[in-house]
């Protein structure tokens, strides 16, 4: 067996306990003999085992070692960002590194990874707590932050992970606890954290960051949240699959005579599939579609349209004449459209997982919205037991993955009405509703392309611009000093001026910066990579005063012109990106509302 799970595991981790015992004994008083302690060390081991041990959309059926799948997963330094489709901004500053422990990462400061849906944060997490118990170094503890419950502390939680050693931990003996050492927080998934605790969450995780400088915290997020702008934390990307890195994959997912098969098919394949499989979740999901319906996916969306299918009767098509019988009475339509609007209501709901209970009620109000009348509970037994879409884990359920909620939330957008369709992108140029559903925009943006042109991305680049469609065709895409103005005044700081010098004003225009980067929807839809010159202009206006807070009328300084100028230029190279984002939507539109339907069919 692994030495995690057998005596070997054992005997580390009594080493490291008895190090850790005798430090943080010397620090605080401990109720508790040290013997005792270790005779929970088997305890430890099996809470250990469970982190390594998942359910995957291929080995459903019983949960599976981490290691026996894991591939080396690329990272990039400072300066670049990958994107969905496996492109990167060229930076000659920066490589490409894989990382297989933390020790790896060259750094005993806190870290960020960032990532998009499915390149496999959290494995690399379950990863990390392994290769740490291997090491026998420290012990690490393991946090999936979305578990964390509203009003819980972060430090109740942590405490909740380490009763099995029956430690008793208050604040003093936490901090001596993080002080020997022998502890490394990996905490999982900050962007599934509930949007109204999120503000808490990141306070108490700051609070540990500048409390336990000896014990180091390595967070997983997707991109755009407020824990990559923490000081208190470096911020290292996950870089996507490129080239032939995706056959490492096919090798360990699929038997030999099958992934030579796939592998030829893809080789063969006219359309440059490789850029599709950028990520282990997409090269999953084509290994096990492909094997029941031999055809590759030619956009994303044909990924996630197959996938649904092909779970639904996956059992079926190795048993000729046998039809597995569901308790619902519904055919595969029905049942297709329920789970779309379940989605919907989930992702409106913002919720990653819930409660049995709840799932009935949220599969009941789907059922009105589609208007098909069935048994919610056998409803759920069938999602759960036929298409494997939702897992079961403890009392919780949850989406097999988190792009599969998105995906077909995104799925039922495109089959509503055009009134209630255009409700919905209207609200989405809304900031604050945009990043709710920016994943979806992100689908929608290929399966339901018209109306996604007509009503999100026109009306955001005329709110982006202040003009109309006749005056953008003008082909001026540079930006008047007013339209500036509002502008940064859209992203939502509010000052007010009292004369103070440009060093003392560094503070909120880094806010500005901020805010241009983290928290605004031109930024994150329009994609310009804003975090370059962050860092620059930080250290060039807010070294003397960096966490002081004062206050500017931002129209007087701009007018004053004492707006650093980075600023302006990245406003400017956003508006270069809308204006050709206009140009596409409006060209496609023209092209589709000069369609003679009548000649067509006549033809």
């Amino acid at each position: 067996m692994d030495p995690v799970l057998g005596l070997m595991g054992n005997k580390v981790l009594e080493r490291v306990l008895d190090e850790a015992y005798d430090f943080f004994k010397s620090q605080a008083e401990l109720n508790i003999k040290k013997i005792y302690i270790k005779n929970k060390i088997p305890s430890l081991l099996a809470n250990f085992n469970s982190i390594r041990m998942v359910k995957t959309l291929w080995q459903i059926d019983k949960p599976i070692d981490v290691e026996q799948f894991y591939c080396p997963l690329h990272f990039l330094a400072e300066g670049q960002t990958g994107n969905e489709m496996g492109k990167t901004k060229p930076n000659n500053s920066t490589k490409r590194i894989t990382i297989d422990n933390a020790l790896e990462f060259k750094t005993t400061n806190n870290i960020v990874i960032k990532g998009i849906a499915g390149q496999g944060k959290t494995i690399f997490l379950r990863h990390l707590c392994v290769k740490e118990v291997e090491r026998g170094e420290r012990i690490p503890v393991f946090i999936e932050l979305r578990r964390i419950q509203p009003g819980e502390t972060l430090l109740l939680h942590i405490n909740h992970y380490l009763e099995v050693l029956n430690l008793n931990i208050d604040e003093k003996i936490f901090k001596a606890l993080c002080d020997s050492k022998k502890f490394i927080f990996l905490f999982d998934a900050f962007d599934e954290i509930p949007e109204v605790e999120k503000p808490r969450i990141i306070n108490e995780i700051e609070r540990l960051a500048y409390t336990t400088k000896n014990a180091q915290i390595i967070i997983t997020t997707r991109p755009d949240t407020q824990i990559e702008m923490s000081p208190s934390f470096e911020v290292i990307a996950m870089d996507n699959l490129r080239g032939e890195e995706y056959i490492g994959y096919i090798d360990k997912l699929a038997d030999s005579e099958y992934g030579d098969l796939l592998k030829k098919a893809i080789k063969a394949h006219d359309s440059p599939i490789e850029q599709l499989l950028c990520t282990p979740l997409l090269v999953t999901m084509l290994i096990f579609s492909y094997r029941s319906y031999p055809r590759l996916p030619e956009r994303l969306s044909d990924f996630y349209e197959s996938i649904f299918d092909i779970l639904l009767k996956r059992h079926d098509s190795s048993k000729p004449g046998f039809t597995r019988g569901r308790r619902t009475s519904l055919n595969d339509h029905q049942f297709r459209q329920i789970f779309d609007a379940f989605c919907f209501i989930t992702s409106a709901k913002k919720l990653r997982s819930f409660k049995e209970k709840d799932a009935y009620i949220d599969i009941s109000q789907s059922m009105k919205i589609v208007d098909i009348q069935d048994d919610a509970e056998n409803y759920l037994k069938d999602v759960k037991q036929v298409t494997c879409l939702l897992l079961e884990e403890g009392h919780e359920f949850r989406f097999i993955h988190n792009s599969v909620q998105e995906y077909y939330s995104a799925s039922f957008i495109k089959d509503l009405p055009e009134s209630k369709a255009s409700e919905f992108y209207k609200a989405c140029v809304d900031t604050k509703h945009f990043y709710a559903w920016r994943e979806q925009l992100k689908h929608l943006q290929s399966i339901d392309r018209f109306r996604y042109c007509q009503y999100y991305m026109l009306p955001l680049c005329r709110q982006w611009f202040g003009k109309e469609d006749h005056e953008l065709e003008q082909g001026n895409s540079k930006l008047e000093d007013t339209q500036l103005l509002n502008i940064i005044k859209h992203l939502g700081v509010d000052f007010e001026l009292e004369g103070r010098a440009l060093t003392v004003m560094a503070q909120p225009l880094l806010q500005i910066a901020t805010n241009i980067t983290t928290n605004n929807v031109f930024d994150a839809f329009f994609g310009t990579n804003y975090k370059e010159f962050i860092p620059k202009f930080s250290k060039e206006h807010s070294s003397s005063v960096f966490g002081k807070t004062y206050t500017l009328d931002l129209s007087a300084v701009y007018l004053a012109g004492l707006l650093p100028k980075p600023i302006i230029n990245v406003i400017q190279e956003t508006s270069n990106d809308a204006y050709e984002l206009w140009k596409e939507a409006r060209s496609f539109i023209i092209k589709q509302d000069s369609l003679n339907m009548i000649e067509l069919v006549g033809k």
